[in-house]
């Protein structure tokens, strides 16, 4: 017998929305839904103070059930994590690193520089368009790869921008450097 899904009314805006997802652990059977307590987001179908259009949505069964793209990272540990967002890897100060970057498991690039930006198409509107990254439609399943303060010289090389992978690809970054303690890898809300 199969179970209807969980609903999870939220409100407080888009910050919210990423928590209550954060926090069940990416469930697939949840309905979260949206509701703004302020403007509407990029998470939010609802004004808080607009009861009749979340009467009528749900009477009319006029909600559009959404499934966002996420990334799955999993560090050298083995540990892994969820982002709705975005990841970013970089130092917890400021210093240049080494990433090889494998795409599928053939080499793509070395990058050298700040830090790199993995965003999902909805992450793609915050620190990915600020790196000179593209706004990406939330229905297509994708990923976006931003570097920040690349380094190219005689010496460096990198694509020196942005790409984007097809969300079916398995992107691998190695860290070149010989001192993976000072990087920090962080879930953006």
């Amino acid at each position: 017998m199969q179970q209807k899904p969980i609903s999870l009314p939220l409100s407080a805006g888009d910050g919210a929305f990423l928590q209550a997802v954060r926090s069940t652990h990416f469930r697939d059977d949840c309905l979260y839904v949206g509701i703004a307590v302020r403007a509407l987001g990029f998470y939010c179908d609802f004004h808080i103070d607009d009861h009749r259009q979340m009467l009528e949505a749900v009477n009319y069964k006029a909600i559009e059930v959404r499934k966002y793209p996420y990334l799955q990272v999993t560090l050298e540990d083995g540990s892994s994590f969820y982002c709705l967002n975005e990841c970013t890897i970089r130092t917890s100060l400021v210093k240049v690193f080494s990433l090889e970057v494998y795409i599928d498991d053939l080499y793509f690039e070395t990058f050298k520089g700040d830090g790199m930006v993995i965003s999902t198409p909805t992450g793609s509107s915050g620190y990915n368009k600020s790196l000179g990254g593209a706004i990406i439609d939330p229905k297509i399943p994708c990923f976006q790869i931003s570097e920040s303060a690349s380094i190219n010289n005689n010496f460096y090389r990198t694509l020196g921008s942005s790409f984007i992978v097809s969300g079916d690809h398995k992107v691998l970054l190695r860290i070149k450097d010989n001192e993976p303690n000072y990087l920090s890898c962080q879930s953006g809300q």
